[in-house]
């Protein structure tokens, strides 16, 4: 998914919003703010960190227009090389990308969106986004969205918004879809029967949320959804923190359960009352 965010320089960043984006989208973050004549960035893997740093960044330069991007890794490794914004060529420029880049070849390291910056539109060139047919070309190959700060001198505009249609525009910030607005909860069927998705708590105080999983720190959205005893999100057991299968927690009946080929029935049918009871109130 990822979501992106452009602040025009009139309007003051949605903090809320952010927050919210980088919980549904957990796999790093990172900001650019333009100055004018040079660009300023950070990235970081803890969503807390970086909207911190982002607001100090903003607080240091009021009236600057800037980005936010929160990543949802669909490619190349889950890292801090891997979080946007990159730089584009040699310098000078800077670009973050909400959606999947088309042909990029899957690397083992590097995402889509990096490979991106660092190969494709330098080979095509930046003078491209100045050219109305040529630009055009580049938004419908993208068909996702991108925003771009330069101090390319050689480019009539310092900042670049493509497919701006397919995103909307709220109190002077632009949105590459709607994941700012509330933290995300649905159902899915894994590989241990169905379960409720796992959001992670506004807080590093676990000991404040009893329901957090001691391993990553996720709760579980609805309580019932606990009845196994493991966090559906990293597949730790809930008490000793050991991965799923490796604790002895919870393992005389389901073990015994597994072995014969499935859950007890009156296990999975609790799951499943769960899982539909949850799906109706949605």
């Amino acid at each position: 998914m990822c979501l992106l965010a452009y602040c025009d320089h009139e309007a003051t960043p949605d903090y809320e919003g952010l927050w919210n984006a980088s919980i549904n989208n957990p796999d790093g973050f990172g900001w650019a703010v333009h100055l004018g004549d040079r660009i300023i960035q950070g990235h970081s893997m803890e969503a807390s960190v970086a909207i911190e740093s982002y607001e100090e960044a903003i607080k240091d330069h009021p009236g600057t227009p800037s980005m936010y991007h929160a990543r949802y890794a669909t490619h190349g490794a889950t890292d801090l090389a891997n979080c946007h914004p990159f730089t584009v060529g040699e310098g000078g420029t800077v670009l973050a990308h909400n959606g999947i880049m088309p042909k990029a070849p899957l690397e083992k390291d590097r995402s889509d969106t990096r490979w991106f910056a660092e190969v494709e539109l330098p080979r095509r060139g930046l003078q491209i986004l100045d050219k109305p047919n040529k630009s055009a070309k580049l938004e419908a190959w993208l068909s996702s969205k991108v925003v771009l700060f330069t101090t390319e001198k050689s480019l009539k505009y310092g900042i670049y918004i493509l497919n701006e249609q397919d995103g909307e525009w709220v109190d002077g910030i632009w949105w590459s879809n709607d994941s700012y607005k509330h933290i995300y909860t649905y159902t899915y069927a894994g590989m241990y029967g169905l379960s409720a998705h796992t959001t992670i708590p506004r807080t590093d105080d676990y000991e404040a949320c009893p329901e957090a999983c001691k391993s990553c720190g996720s709760v579980l959205t609805y309580d019932e959804a606990q009845v196994f005893g493991y966090c559906y999100t990293c597949e730790c057991c809930l008490d000793c923190g050991e991965d799923f299968g490796m604790c002895l927690c919870y393992q005389g009946k389901q073990a015994t359960q597994w072995a014969l080929g499935g859950w007890a029935e009156e296990d999975l049918a609790r799951a499943t009352d769960i899982a539909v009871s949850i799906i109706k109130n949605n």
